[in-house]
């Protein structure tokens, strides 16, 4: 397994989560600066939907008090390294794992 250890493959990734949750369109720029609320529009409903994809995808737990503590992309990107060291080591091929999972 061909993995990479980088934070923007991270952002990326996440990047990805948002845009499939929020249903934002491709060409929406999505960085570790962009604003979730202001930039994205995401509301309550959508930040719930994210955290639980996030559990889902990096078996971690991000609490109520951090995700009120939300702002940008990389504020997100953040938690999920901090709650989990290997979550910066991105599968280039993700489907593989869900398929062996």
């Amino acid at each position: 397994m061909t993995t990479i250890t980088n934070e923007s493959v991270l952002i990326a990734r996440l990047a990805g989560i948002i845009r499939r949750v929020a249903k934002l369109k491709p060409e929406i720029p999505i960085r570790s600066e962009t604003r979730l609320v202001d930039d994205l529009g995401i509301d309550s409903l959508d930040l719930v939907a994210i955290i639980l994809q996030i559990h889902e995808d990096f078996d971690i737990v991000i609490d109520e008090d951090a995700v009120q503590h939300l702002r940008i992309v990389g504020d997100l990107a953040a938690q999920v390294a901090e709650r989990s060291p290997q979550a910066t080591e991105v599968n280039l091929v993700p489907e593989q794992k869900r398929a062996a999972g």
